[in-house]
């Protein structure tokens, strides 16, 4: 995961639009064709309420679409990627920075940070995975068709959210041995589901309504 987001982010700013030092704005002042990329280097990227972009990033800004708006792979380096209500991307990157969403996103591919959060809201659809390294997920009311990998952060699953795929907390160093307080926490709630198993490759702290869960967990020491 860490090895291609260098990659994935340094494509993604090969765009249409290339601008440093400014923010973009993309409204419906009849200066933008519907459909086409979008990138900074130094500054914020705003997709309107309605407008449709193609891939759209930053590297040191956040990058956000209001209400309605559609983007292909919405991506930044040293910023968040904010999503209102009702959008539709293909995936979300960021590094350093958070990853929000107001209600009812479509995602057909995979939301990923390294170090930031992951918090979506109630009627959330996402088709591929979602992945943190250093940040907490947090999923009420959601339906994710991949899976949902971890290292440091805690994964909360509230409301009938279900998950398709597996439960991953990676490897970590000293995953198996750190101090319990350092541990992150696994939070299902009574009416969330998982259909996939759970799986620990470093120490989690359960707490899992529904104990028959208990039954997917699979502990894996690969030191």
């Amino acid at each position: 995961m860490l090895n291609r987001k260098s990659s994935l982010l340094a494509v993604s700013l090969v765009g249409a639009l290339a601008l440093s030092g400014c923010v973009i704005n993309v409204g419906g002042n009849g200066d933008y064709h519907d459909g086409g990329d979008v990138s900074s280097i130094m500054g914020s990227v705003t997709i309107d309420p309605g407008r449709h972009a193609g891939d759209v990033s930053s590297v040191n800004g956040d990058v956000r679409l209001k209400e309605f708006a559609v983007a292909d792979d919405v991506s930044t380096v040293n910023g968040s990627v904010i999503l209102d209500n009702n959008v539709a991307v293909n995936s979300a990157t960021t590094v350093n920075g958070d990853i929000t969403a107001g209600e009812n996103l479509n995602a057909f591919g995979s939301l990923e940070t390294v170090n930031g959060t992951i918090t979506l809201s109630s009627g959330s659809m996402v088709e591929g995975d979602i992945e943190t390294v250093n940040g907490d997920i947090s999923l009420p009311d959601t339906e994710v068709k991949g899976d949902l990998t971890s290292l440091n952060g805690t994964i909360k699953l509230t409301g009938s959210t279900r998950v398709y795929g597996d439960i991953v907390f990676e490897e970590s160093e000293d995953g198996w041995s750190t101090s319990e307080r350092n541990w992150p926490v696994l939070i299902i709630e009574e009416n969330a589901t998982v259909d996939g198993n759970i799986i620990l490759e470093r120490a989690v702290k359960l707490e899992l309504a529904d104990k028959s869960l208990e039954s997917k967990v699979i502990r894996r020491n690969r030191s």
